[in-house]
């Protein structure tokens, strides 16, 4: 049971996963996440953090008030850092399973990383990033279809994201500790 809800702050999304896991999370911080969902250009760009601050800035623009965006990367040692914030395209493209043959004899090392854009009532910008670091498997593992979930199991972890349960995951996500710092920040 999360504490009482103290505030609440708008979160510009169209993925429902995001928003289950971001509003689980922030929820026990006292703080109540409300969904618009909007479909906001992505710029092409590696960094996930360039391409959070450009979704939030664009939102801001449609919306003239205080909001969040995430995104989420995947950079694997093995494809020198790639997918990267492309990694949605990747999926689409080649699936899980692709990503994990790329990976024949190389390095399956990998980070995973989220960044949280919140931009204040006069639109200025504040960035709050999560990493978390792990491996890709050799084939997808569980049920979620979330995202890189089946094939990327954390370090010091034997299961992947998606074979945790919702709890597991949200302890020790990318997404976790990006939304602890923006939490923490929000409502010190």
């Amino acid at each position: 049971m999360g504490k009482l809800v103290s505030m609440e702050v708008l979160f510009v999304t169209c993925n429902p996963g995001k928003f289950r896991e971001a509003s689980e999370i922030l929820s026990s911080y006292g703080i109540r996440a409300v969904r618009k969902f909007m479909e906001l250009e992505e710029i092409q760009d590696r960094d996930v953090l360039n391409v959070s601050a450009h979704k939030a800035r664009k939102a801001f623009e449609k919306l003239r008030k205080p909001l969040f965006v995430e995104d989420t990367g995947l950079y694997v040692t093995g494809l020198n850092g790639y997918p990267g914030s492309f990694v949605k395209h990747f999926l689409d493209s080649i699936g899980r399973k692709g990503i994990t043959k790329c990976l024949y004899g190389k390095k399956r090392m990998a980070k995973a990383v989220c960044v949280v854009t919140y931009a204040d009532r006069r639109g200025s910008l504040f960035h709050f990033t999560g990493e978390v670091p792990g491996r890709i498997t050799w084939r997808p593992s569980g049920e979620s279809d979330f995202g890189f979930d089946p094939i990327f199991v954390p370090d010091g972890k034997r299961k992947t994201f998606a074979k945790m349960s919702a709890e597991e995951k949200n302890e020790i996500s990318h997404r976790r500790k990006a939304l602890e710092k923006f939490a923490s920040w929000l409502n010190p």
